[in-house]
C-alpha cells in the first residue's frame, strides 16, 4: 500500500507529483466516451464524473447549466421516476462536449505552497461569478491552484454591480477557506470593481454587506483593483458566451429529439395521439367510436370542432389525400391539424423570432398555423426551456398579457387616433442612437417605432412626418405626455397643419395612453430577450424585429393581432409556407371588406366589456374601504 522514492503517483483519480496535480488519464478517457445521455440517470451518472474534477475546469458550474436544467423537474410525480426521458437540446449538447473538451485539455494545477501567499481573482457578471485561486512559482510568475464559480440565483441577478463583485469574494473566501484561513500571509484579492478597494473605509453599509464585512474580518486580506481588460481570468470565467448568455440564434431545439420527446408525452386525455388520430378520423367519418373507454372519451373531447376541409391549397399533415383535418375555435378561427414533425419547427421560428413569447402570447401566433391537442403544454414547456426567456424574466406575472385599456376606442377609425411616447435615453449604439419614439394606433392597435440619436421637436416633428403621415395619412388626434419636446413648436406646428387635435395625458399618471405605455413595456422585454449575450449598443438591430412581433402578436382580450385588423389576413411566417384556411374562401372584395370591418368593432366592444368589468372591480374594492 505505499510507495517509495517515486516522482509521481496515482492518488483518489489524480497524478501528484512534482509539485502539480492533474486527472487521472483514463478517468478523462471514460469522461470522453461517455455516450449521450438519454434519461435522467444517465445525466446523473455523467455529471457526478465530470463533477470530481471540477476544480481543473475553468466555470465549470455554469459550463453545466443547461445539464443541470435536465434535472429539475415541477410535477413531484415525474421527480420520482430516475429513468424519465429527458429535452435534449443544442445547448445541453454544447455544454456535455464542452465538458468533455475542457477535462481533456485541463491545465494541470499548482500544489498548494503553505510557504507563499495567495492570490484570489475575483469577477461578476448579469448571471454569474467566477474566481481563481493563484500562487507564484518559481519563476515568480502567477499560477492556477484552483479554479471556481457559479451561477447566480433568484434576488442576486437584481444586486448592484459592487455587491456581486462582493459576493464573488465572498464566495471564493468560503470555498477555500481551508488554504486561506489561518494563513501567516496576507492574502491578495484582484477585482476589477474600483469601488472595493475602500470597502472598510466606508461608513455605512447595508444590512446584508454588514454582514458579509463582518465576516471578512477573520482573514487577513488586501483588495487590489485591476482593470478587466486585466482581469482576464476571473472575468472569463464568469462571462462565457456558450452559458447562460448564449444567444437565441444559437439555443435551438434539435428536431429529431424534440419530436422523439413529444412522442412519448403527447398524449390526449390518456391516449396515445397516434391512436387518438386514427380514432377521431374514423368517427368524424362514419360515427364509428372506438372500444376503449380512455380513447372515446378523448375523441369526444374534441370531435365537436374539429372536420375536414379540401387541401386543394395544402400539403402538410394531410390526413388523407385531398382533405384536411380541420380545428374550429371558440372565435371561429379555423386551424389545420399539424403533424408531429412540423410542430418543433413552427414552435421554434414563432418563439425566437416573434419577441420570445410566451403563453398566450405565443398561442396568438401559431393559432392560426396549426393545431393539436397538446398545444398549450408544448408552448408552454418550449418557452420553459428557452434560456433567455428564465434569464429575462420580470418579477411581473403574465407579461404577454395586456392590462384593461383606458380609452376605449369604439366608433374610431383606423389611424385616426394615434399615441406617441419616447423610451430613452439608452445605451448609445454604434449608429449613434440613444432614444426611441414609439406611436400606436388606437382603433388596431398598430405600433410604430424608430431608433433615433437624440429627442427633440426636430426629430419628433419628423418622425410624424415619415413613419405616421407618409404611411397612414393624417391623423385627427394625437395623444402624448406633457414633455416639453412634445408641446413645442416644431410638433405643435406639424399637428396645426394637419388639423388634428393634440391632447396630453394627466400628470404623474402615465395609464391615460396606456396603450403606447403597454408597447413600451413589450418593447423593452423583447429587446431584453433578443440581446441576451450581446452587446447592449446592439439594441437598434433587433428593434424592427420587435415591433414586427408586436404587430403579429394576438391581443390578449381581443384575440386578434394588429396586422389581422388592418390587412383582413394573417402574416406568412417561415416555418409556415402553405396558405391558411381562411384563405381557401373565395368571397368577394365586398364580403372580405366587411368582414374586417366586422372584426375591427367586435375587437373594439370586447376592450370595452373588458374595461367596464375592470372598472367595476376598482370601483368595488374603493366602496369597502
Amino acid at each position: 500500500k505505499c510507495t517509495f522514492a517515486t516522482r509521481e503517483l496515482e492518488f483518489c483519480g489524480h497524478i501528484v507529483g512534482n509539485g502539480n496535480i492533474r486527472p487521472l488519464l483514463a478517468k478523462v478517457e471514460a469522461v470522453q466516451t461517455w455516450p449521450r445521455p438519454k434519461t435522467v440517470h444517465d445525466v446523473r451518472q455523467f455529471l457526478g464524473l465530470a463533477t470530481y474534477y471540477r476544480k481543473f475546469i475553468h466555470d465549470f458550474s455554469k459550463v453545466c447549466v443547461p445539464l443541470h436544467e435536465l434535472l429539475k423537474e415541477s410535477d413531484s410525480t415525474l421527480r420520482k421516476q430516475k429513468f424519465r426521458p429527458i429535452i435534449w437540446t443544442e445547448a445541453c449538447e454544447s455544454a456535455f462536449r464542452k465538458v468533455k473538451d475542457l477535462l481533456a485539455s485541463a491545465p494541470v494545477l499548482k500544489q498548494p505552497d503553505r510557504n507563499k501567499p495567495y492570490v484570489i481573482e475575483t469577477d461578476a457578471s448579469e448571471w454569474a461569478i467566477g474566481m481563481v485561486l493563484m500562487q507564484e512559482d518559481d519563476n515568480g510568475k502567477l499560477h492556477p491552484v484552483a479554479y471556481d464559480g457559479r451561477k447566480l440565483h433568484g434576488a442576486e441577478l437584481n444586486y448592484p454591480v459592487h455587491e456581486k463583485e462582493l459576493l464573488a469574494i465572498k464566495e471564493a473566501i468560503r470555498t477555500w477557506d481551508r488554504y486561506i484561513d489561518g494563513d501567516r500571509f496576507e492574502t491578495i484579492i484582484i477585482t476589477d470593481n474600483a469601488s472595493l478597494q475602500y470597502l472598510n473605509t466606508t461608513r455605512e453599509y447595508s444590512k446584508r454587506l454588514a454582514r458579509w464585512v463582518a465576516e471578512f474580518q477573520q482573514y487577513r486580506l488586501t483588495i487590489r483593483y485591476r482593470k478587466g481588460t486585466e482581469n482576464v481570468v476571473a472575468d472569463a470565467i464568469s462571462r462565457r458566451p456558450d452559458l447562460i448568455g448564449t444567444t437565441p440564434a444559437n439555443i435551438s431545439l434539435e428536431r429529431p429529439v424534440w419530436d422523439a420527446y413529444l412522442a412519448t408525452i403527447t398524449m390526449v386525455q390518456g391516449t396515445p395521439e397516434k391512436e387518438w388520430l386514427a380514432a377521431t378520423i374514423r368517427f368524424l367519418e362514419d360515427g364509428t367510436e372506438p372500444d376503449d373507454k380512455t380513447t372515446k372519451r378523448a375523441v369526444k373531447k374534441y370531435a365537436d370542432k374539429l372536420g375536414f376541409q379540401n387541401t386543394y391549397t395544402f400539403t402538410r399533415a394531410s390526413p388523407g389525400e385531398n382533405r384536411q383535418l380541420i380545428f374550429t375555435h371558440d372565435d371561429g378561427m379555423i386551424s389545420p391539424y399539424l403533424e408531429l414533425p412540423f410542430r418543433a419547427e413552427l414552435l421554434q421560428t414563432a418563439h425566437h423570432e416573434f419577441g420570445h413569447l410566451g403563453y398566450p402570447g405565443l398561442n396568438g401566433i401559431i393559432r392560426p398555423r396549426g393545431w393539436w391537442p397538446t398545444i398549450r403544454a408544448d408552448i408552454e414547456q418550449f418557452a420553459k426551456e428557452c434560456a433567455n426567456c428564465q434569464v429575462s424574466q420580470g418579477s411581473r406575472k403574465g407579461l404577454e398579457r395586456e392590462a384593461a385599456q383606458h380609452m376605449v376606442t369604439s366608433g374610431i377609425r383606423p389611424f385616426e387616433r394615434w399615441g406617441i411616447d419616447l423610451i430613452g435615453p439608452l445605451p448609445a449604439t454604434s449608429n449613434g442612437n440613444r432614444w426611441i419614439v414609439t406611436a400606436i394606433d388606437y382603433a388596431t392597435g398598430w405600433p410604430v417605432a424608430r431608433a433615433t440619436p437624440d429627442a427633440t421637436e426636430e426629430t419628433l416633428a419628423e418622425f410624424l412626418f415619415r413613419d405616421i403621415y407618409a404611411h397612414y395619412g393624417a391623423f385627427n388626434e394625437l395623444l402624448s405626455d406633457n414633455g416639453a419636446n412634445l408641446l413645442s413648436g416644431a410638433v405643435k406646428h406639424f399637428v396645426g397643419l394637419l388639423r388634428a387635435r393634440h391632447r396630453t395625458t394627466t400628470p404623474y399618471h402615465p395609464r391615460t395612453n396606456g396603450k403606447v405605455e403597454n408597447f413600451n413595456g413589450l418593447i423593452g422585454r423583447m429587446l431584453t430577450k433578443y440581446l441576451m449575450g450581446k452587446p447592449t449598443r446592439l439594441w437598434d438591430e433587433y428593434l424592427t424585429k420587435a415591433v414586427f412581433a408586436a404587430r403579429v402578436r394576438e391581443h390578449a382580450v381581443t384575440k386578434m393581432s394588429p396586422y389581422f385588423l388592418v390587412y383582413g389576413v394573417h402574416p406568412r411566417i417561415a416555418a409556415n409556407d402553405n396558405d391558411q384556411p381562411g384563405a381557401q374562401a373565395k368571397s368577394d372584395k365586398d364580403e372580405q371588406i366587411q368582414q374586417l370591418a366586422d372584426a375591427r368593432s367586435k375587437a373594439n366592444e370586447l376592450l370595452l366589456v373588458h374595461a367596464i368589468k375592470k372598472q367595476k372591480v376598482r370601483d368595488s374594492a374603493v366602496t369597502k374601504t
